[in-house]
């Protein structure tokens, strides 16, 4: 084998594991992401369904107090799921964009990179998410510490 084969065998090789290494990341990134999402719906969902029930149950007030304070917790608990839903929807646009571009990418000479915008877009949802259901959380705890029952 001579010298020009060996390099090329090792460059093939560095190649291989390069894509294994990417194809692994991305696995790893698209279940992280996966994750998240999920962890944002059922925790907003379950906070807005404790606030119900705590109303129901616990805030024995006719008139509970900081009731301004409950409803700005499902406002932020709602635009949690909203914008994690259309992260989602996003999701699946981004990565049929990035499809096309990978296409026109390789089919032609002049090798240009275009931006996939959704993905810009899909880490402020994912980021609006976080914070709306931080703020909704906070808000949901400071209404029921208002209104546990004296005692």
């Amino acid at each position: 084998m001579n010298d020009d084969q060996a390099n090329k065998k090792d460059n093939s090789q560095e190649y291989e594991l390069f894509i294994r290494q990417r194809e692994a990341l991305i696995n790893t990134a698209n279940l992280a992401a996966t994750g998240f999402a999920k962890a944002i719906m059922t925790l907003s969902g379950g906070a807005l369904a404790l606030s119900l029930k705590f109303m129901a149950d616990m805030a024995h007030n006719t008139y509970p107090m900081k009731a301004g304070t409950l409803l700005a917790s499902w406002i932020f608990l709602g635009l949690a799921l909203a914008a994690i839903t259309t992260s989602f929807l996003l999701a699946e646009f981004g990565q049929l964009k990035q499809v096309a571009i990978n296409d026109e990418f390789f089919k032609k000479s002049e090798k240009t990179h275009p931006k996939n915008h959704y993905c810009c877009i899909i880490s402020v949802l994912n980021i609006t998410s976080l914070i709306a259901f931080l703020i909704g959380m906070f808000l949901t705890i400071a209404f029921a510490y208002n209104n546990l029952p004296p005692g």
